[in-house]
């Protein structure tokens, strides 16, 4: 067993039975601990407009645009992260995002070429340990929870029928079992606290939450991308 993998053996022998136990535990105390940080990130006004039925379609590809430049990068490291940590041992794999989301764009006529250098950074992604991957996965594929209700948002939208919502679907269809297959993983993990998974998970959120609300307009993402 890789030792760069270092979950319980005790956990491993009865993951079926005590899994979400565990889980339950880890997500109680995530939560207390990255609340504000998590309600920053609820409380964006494309997310709340989009909630509400109230976007415009030209915000909807900010939106998009906004989302596929923050997942662009981080695709790649955490699929490396996975796949140095041997996330697969318990069945987790990681599913990349932004090709979802350029389909979207595509549709909405929003079509860079690639290669492009990145659009945002990705240092606050720090990946050293299976705790911090924890906590970034946390942030990541439980935001496919979100994703599921702005799904059925999505339907409700006069303005933005017909739109890309190819990654919403994705989301609802798919956030149960990779909910699921994450709160597994991190109750496989042998923690002394939790508190290196607490700021994973919190800086990932403030990352989110900035990028989210910065003030790049679909123009000023294309250059960052020529």
């Amino acid at each position: 067993m890789n030792d760069q993998f270092p979950f319980e053996p005790r956990i491993f022998d009865k993951l079926e039975m005590d899994w979400r136990s565990k889980s339950n535990q880890i997500r109680t105390a995530l939560r207390k601990k990255t609340q504000d940080s998590h309600n920053s990130l609820h409380q964006n006004p494309s997310f709340e407009a989009l909630l509400a039925g109230t976007l415009s379609r030209r915000d909807y590809v900010q939106l998009l645009a906004k989302l596929w430049a923050f997942y662009r990068p981080l695709d790649q490291k955490l699929i490396s992260a996975c796949k140095e940590f041997n996330t697969h041992i318990v069945d987790f794999r990681y599913a990349p995002r932004a090709r979802l989301l350029a389909e979207d764009l595509a549709k909405m006529g929003f079509n860079p070429e690639l290669p492009y250098p990145p659009a945002t950074d990705t240092n606050w992604a720090c990946c050293r340990t299976p705790a911090q991957l924890g906590g970034i996965l946390y942030v990541i594929e439980g935001s496919l929870l979100g994703g599921a209700v702005l799904a059925k948002a999505m339907g409700r939208s006069d303005e933005l029928s017909g739109s890309g919502q190819n990654y919403w679907i994705w989301c609802r269809d798919h956030c149960r079992r990779r909910w699921d297959m994450t709160m597994r993983l991190l109750a496989c993990y042998d923690y002394q606290d939790i508190s290196e998974l607490a700021s994973a998970a919190d800086a990932t959120f403030q990352a989110m939450s900035n990028w989210m609300e910065s003030e790049n307009s679909i123009e000023e993402i294309e250059g960052s991308l020529a």
